[in-house]
């Protein structure tokens, strides 16, 4: 069994546990499970770039620092926005794109991930390994 090398934020243990068998979709399982043994298991000094601002058409980007802090922003030029530095995941996915000026679109980062069933995500971006 791999040794586990980090605690999770008992909020993300939470998400974790809960979202187990109440997936939405196959793509909504790899990413949870994935995030999970990232945060776990995986440091990262450098970013992991979660999703990339030319992969979707709403020009957000996601960023993981060390094992479990997010950043969320957007790289378009029309407006004025927040950059949402986060210490869990589930802080990061609980955010109202809208009120943050992230989008138009008044919903979650979580619901947004979920109307794109998550096809912009990368699992492989860490840049300590590129």
């Amino acid at each position: 069994m791999e040794r586990i090398i980090n605690k999770l934020n008992p909020k993300d243990r939470e998400l974790f546990d809960k979202m187990v068998n109440n997936y939405a979709s196959e793509n909504e399982k790899i990413f949870f499970e994935r995030m999970r043994y990232k945060q776990e298991h995986i440091y990262t000094s450098a970013n992991d770039l979660v999703f990339h601002e030319n992969d979707n058409e709403d020009a957000l980007f996601l960023i993981r620092l060390d094992f479990d802090e997010y950043i969320l922003s957007y790289s378009g030029n029309d407006r004025e926005c927040e950059e949402c530095h986060t210490q869990s995941l589930s802080d990061v996915l609980a955010i109202n794109l809208k009120e943050h000026n992230l989008s138009d679109k008044d919903m979650t980062l979580l619901e947004w991930l979920r109307s794109i069933d998550y096809a912009c995500v990368l699992y492989d971006n860490n840049y300590d390994w590129i």
